[in-house]
């Protein structure tokens, strides 16, 4: 692991950084997710100004290739566990995240809201 890459000066200081960053991680979610209990943005882990699952991947199996971006497999965003993050292109990530019912628009994809389903029905009950 190159040192430069975590801007540390030692090795000294990157232990003590990665025990650090570890220590924000819960590794007895459900289903063998390791869940971030650090900052978070969005629904995803940070840590400094990187998203904590692309440092867990990093640190365990090295860079994320060129052009790939990190696909949770187990579904959950704030899961920092190396084996549930898959590398993928962007266009499959996308085409996950619509089959698992969200972003990058979640109501395109979804049933239409109750408002719209039960309202003729709930107009002929209401005094309006």
């Amino acid at each position: 692991m190159s040192l430069s890459k975590y801007r540390v000066k030692s090795r000294r200081v990157l232990r003590s950084s990665l025990a650090g960053f570890w220590a924000q991680v819960n590794q007895q979610g459900d289903g063998g997710c390791w869940l971030w209990t650090g900052e978070e943005n969005n629904g995803y882990g940070n840590w400094g100004n990187k998203r904590a699952h692309r440092i867990a991947y990093e640190l365990c199996w090295g860079s994320i290739p060129r052009g790939l971006v990190l696909d949770h497999r187990c579904f959950n965003t704030l899961c920092v566990n190396p084996w549930h993050l898959e590398p993928v292109t962007p266009a499959e990530n996308s085409r996950r995240n619509v089959s698992r019912r969200r972003g990058p628009n979640p109501h395109r994809v979804h049933a239409p809201s109750t408002e719209i389903i039960y309202w003729p029905i709930l107009r002929r009950w209401l005094p309006i």
